[in-house]
């Protein structure tokens, strides 16, 4: 009888132990059960959030009122956003991830800013992509007229500006441009130029006939 109770107590201590280690490994499931939810709430937000991104980045790139052209480090474009489509007379599939931004510019163009590029820094360029972003792989931003070459071989005047695209470590990983159509602006800049013309004729008959009449 003694012998029993000491084994039914041995293994009532050893049934105590395994309950209490059952207890601790529960509390620690609900502690890593409830973590995981918090984890998935915050995945959720996060989501949430990063719709909210891409869907305000897609309206500034089809809404923007500019074109904008996207290409990888090798010149071959990644975006083409509805503006350069309507402007240009393409369609994404003709383009991206099979043309260079040098099938819309003027070859002479390209070639005057080829001899820019070897007077200023004393490089000599062949790759007319590499002319187009030269400047800006040297951090240099700034906004230059082109023009741009329809599908259907028309032309209209633009302003240029072309950056260089980085990663977190500065490496770049691509380059945009972004474009702006002026063909309204050279107009309006034509017509003001043609009246200010016409003013200055005016004034200068009006100062005639006045030195006429008081001779």
């Amino acid at each position: 009888n003694t012998e029993l109770e000491g084994t039914v107590k041995l293994r009532t201590g050893d049934l105590e132990k395994t309950l209490r280690e059952l207890k601790a490994a529960n509390q620690k499931l609900e502690i890593a059960i409830a973590n995981q939810e918090a984890l998935l709430n915050k995945l959720r937000l996060s989501g949430n959030k990063l719709d909210d991104i891409i869907s305000f980045q897609k309206a500034l790139l089809d809404y923007a009122g500019v074109m904008i052209i996207a290409t990888d480090i090798n010149g071959i474009i990644k975006l083409f956003n509805p503006e350069a489509a309507n402007n240009l007379g393409y369609n994404n599939d003709e383009v991206i991830d099979k043309c260079s931004p040098t099938l819309f510019h003027d070859t002479k163009e390209i070639d005057i800013l080829r001899k820019e590029l070897q007077r200023e820094f004393g490089i000599s360029i062949r790759n007319d992509f590499e002319v187009l972003i030269e400047r800006s792989r040297r951090d240099i931003h700034e906004e230059r007229q082109f023009t741009y070459v329809r599908k259907d071989g028309s032309y209209f005047p633009v302003s240029l500006t072309v950056t260089a695209v980085r990663d977190v470590n500065g490496n770049i990983t691509g380059f945009m441009g972004i474009g702006v159509d002026i063909s309204e602006r050279q107009r309006a800049e034509q017509e003001l130029r043609i009246a200010l013309t016409r003013e200055k004729e005016l004034n200068e008959l009006k100062t005639r006939f006045v030195s006429m009449a008081s001779h």
